[in-house]
């Protein structure tokens, strides 16, 4: 894995949990939304007001909505810095040559085993298609409440573990042993254009359509 188990390591246990949390995220809000939809409507008479005074209505300060999720992509941003220089710092401590170690001074070629490779490979094919269901359910609700930050995080961490891959060695051993993850990075970082071309192009439409 050039030398990069512990990133992997931590980058698996963060997607698990990120997982986690939007399937909760999924489902809460989804049982929130039936329960609201059976509760009996509210009944009104004639004397409620048909149409609710926008003057009274809270706006929203675009600057302060701006300052808000620059600040949330800030702490994101410096959240995957802090768990790099850690996996970095592990990694550097496992890679201390040990001079009792029979294998001190020895090659540390990488070893093509199926079992990695197959585990590589079908990892390479689920990432490939997470993005499938996202760009076809863009084209359907116009990229409506889809997060770009997301995706724009992603492409940045496929893109610097694609490099750092190719930065360890870019012997033949080492991208064929490596094949599966840079495929699965390559694909996944293309697929992540399209969902960012979809949104801008989308937000471009309908800014057009209302101006």
């Amino acid at each position: 894995m050039a030398g990069l188990l512990p990133t992997v390591t931590l980058l698996a246990a963060y997607y698990i949990l990120s997982d986690i949390i939007l399937f909760f995220q999924i489902f809460y809000y989804r049982r929130r939304a039936q329960y609201h939809q059976s509760k009996p409507q509210t009944a009104h008479d004639e004397r409620d007001p048909l149409l609710v005074d926008s003057s009274t209505a809270p706006k929203a300060n675009s600057q302060s909505i701006f300052f808000g999720r620059a600040a949330l992509y800030f702490y994101a941003a410096l959240f995957v810095s802090l768990t790099g220089v850690v996996a970095f710092v592990v990694n550097r401590a496992e890679e201390t040559p040990n001079p009792t170690d029979p294998t001190h001074g020895g090659s540390n070629e990488d070893i093509i085993e199926w079992k990695s490779q197959l585990f590589g490979w079908s990892s390479a094919l689920l990432y490939c298609g997470s993005r499938i269901p996202q760009i076809i359910k863009n084209a359907k609700t116009k990229c409506v409440g889809l997060s770009p930050g997301m995706f724009i995080f992603a492409l940045c961490g496929n893109l610097t573990y694609f490099l750092s891959i190719l930065v360890a060695s870019t012997s033949n051993q080492h991208l064929i042993a490596n094949a599966s993850w840079l495929t699965g990075s390559a694909v996944t970082m293309f697929s992540d254009l399209i969902v960012l071309h979809q949104f801008f192009l989308y937000r471009s439409m309908a800014q057009q359509a209302s101006g």
